[in-house]
């Protein structure tokens, strides 16, 4: 079992142990490539909606472009796919008209998001 030894009194201790009984803290080390990983997440731009993230994590699941929306009222699960590719706020704000949605209930909200978003625009705008 790999050991570190404390600068300051000599103790021997196990390589996970982040203090010393004498008060010394030992530092801890990352790799460069977690350490990466991290700021790189942190700092990742959005794409533009419909732009294709080619870099994805593994874990994500694979995202299939939908075809055109079509003519007439929208069901869910065109409204879905529209979501999951093109994102939540893109469709509500200028994608997808509360018009076009055949479900009565999300049509209300849909409508409601849309009036609540262009408010945080106004809002935003004015207070530059």
């Amino acid at each position: 079992m790999p050991l570190k030894t404390c600068p300051k009194c000599n103790t021997k201790h196990g390589v996970r142990k982040l203090q010393c009984q004498c008060g010394h803290n030992f530092q801890c080390k990352r790799s460069r490539k977690a350490k990466a990983g991290k700021e790189s997440l942190a700092g990742f731009p959005f794409p533009e909606p419909g732009e294709w993230i080619w870099d994805k994590p593994k874990w994500f699941p694979p995202i299939e472009p939908p075809g055109p929306l079509p003519k007439g009222l929208l069901d869910l699960e065109t409204i879905q796919e529209q979501v999951r590719h093109e994102g939540l706020g893109f469709c509500v704000y200028s994608l997808i008209d509360h018009a076009r949605i055949a479900d009565k209930v999300l049509r209300t909200r849909w409508k409601a998001a849309r009036l609540a978003m262009v408010e945080v625009v106004i809002f935003l705008e004015e207070n530059k």
